[in-house]
């Protein structure tokens, strides 16, 4: 019994750990991939760099959004609602045929991130 109890523990701990830097992840993926996001988008290198931009106002609105919702709808339910809509992001930047679509799911990406800092 206590054996699983610390394999649950040590389960949720990666996670979290995980969450918190799965931000800063996707940060780091993106700055060196612009140029090449640039090329297969067609588009400029201004606007390569403002999924970066977006990126960090979504990070910076997300940190206000959460603190609220976390406080009014609990923790787990915001993470779960986080985690979805993150992958969703991701899926949809994938996907992205035109510039603005990037950088819309690139918005969307952090403001589903900050769940993970509450």
């Amino acid at each position: 019994m206590k054996r699983s109890l610390d394999v649950e523990k040590t389960s949720v701990s990666v996670l979290f750990a995980l969450l918190v830097a799965l931000p800063m992840i996707s940060t780091d993926l993106l700055v060196p991939a612009i140029p090449v996001v640039v090329e297969q988008l067609g588009t400029t290198q201004e606007f390569g760099k403002l999924t970066f931009v977006s990126y960090m106002i979504g990070f910076a609105a997300s940190i206000l959004l959460f603190g609220i919702a976390s406080d009014k709808f609990g923790r787990k339910p915001c993470l779960l609602l986080s985690i979805s809509v993150f992958v969703l992001a991701s899926i949809g930047c994938y996907f992205s045929d035109t510039i603005s679509q990037m950088i819309f799911f690139r918005f969307l990406q952090p403001l589903a991130l900050g769940a993970a800092r509450y």
